[in-house]
Parts: structure tokens; C-alpha cells; sequence
């Protein structure tokens, strides 16, 4: 017997976006220009997010520092991957994104969760 995890996928999308918020996933691109000045070209994409503050105690000061986010992804479908090289723009404040780490039961990445800087 398999597991659709499609279907959790599906889900996942669901319930961050009745609940959580639009955001902008930025990828940026140094293509072209001089190697020591490249040319960065921004891609934006509207993207699914729950965004959470990290317990207290899970504050260290350096992983995590005070004010980091735990921001859920929705994958829209597998549409979406996100990356450390990317931005992530909530609510018009641009965060760094310092940590991804994918839910991928089966191999098929069902959301992200973002550890994210400003």
C-alpha cells in the first residue's frame, strides 16, 4: 500500500493559505556584467506563508537570533523551492532566508520550513 502524498501536499497548500498570509519569494540572479560587479536581476513570486515567532528558549544567540521567524511554505503544488540565496519580502519587510529545510515524506517536498532574518 503507498501513500498519496500528493493529496498531503494538497493539504498543506490549504491550510497555509486559510490561515497564513501572501509573501514574495525573491530569487536573485547574477548573470551577465563583470565578474567582480555581475549583472543581479530580481524574479519575484507570489507565495503562501504562516509566519511564527521562535520560542524563547529555542533563542540562542546565534543559530537563532532574537527576532528570526519560523515561516511555513506552502510548495503550491511542487510550483515553489525555495533556497538560501533567495529573499522572502512579508507583509513589505525583506527577510534574509538562513535556513530551508523541506518536509518530504516519499520524496516529494509537501512545505518548507524557513528559518528567516531581517
Amino acid at each position: 500500500m503507498t501513500f498519496n502524498y500528493a493529496k498531503t501536499r494538497d493539504t498543506a497548500d490549504r491550510l497555509i493559505a486559510r490561515f497564513g498570509q501572501v509573501a514574495k519569494l525573491i530569487v536573485l540572479d547574477a548573470t551577465g556584467g563583470d565578474p567582480w560587479n555581475p549583472t543581479v536581476t530580481e524574479t519575484e513570486t507570489e507565495v503562501t506563508v504562516a509566519v511564527f515567532d521562535f520560542a524563547n528558549s529555542e533563542v540562542d544567540g546565534t543559530l537563532i537570533q532574537q527576532g528570526d521567524k519560523r515561516v511555513y511554505l506552502a510548495s503550491d503544488g511542487g510550483r515553489v523551492t525555495p533556497d538560501t540565496s533567495n529573499k522572502l519580502e512579508i507583509g513589505g519587510v525583506r527577510h534574509e532566508i538562513v535556513r530551508v529545510s523541506p518536509t518530504s515524506p516519499g520524496g516529494l517536498d509537501v512545505f518548507y520550513e524557513i528559518q528567516a532574518r531581517r
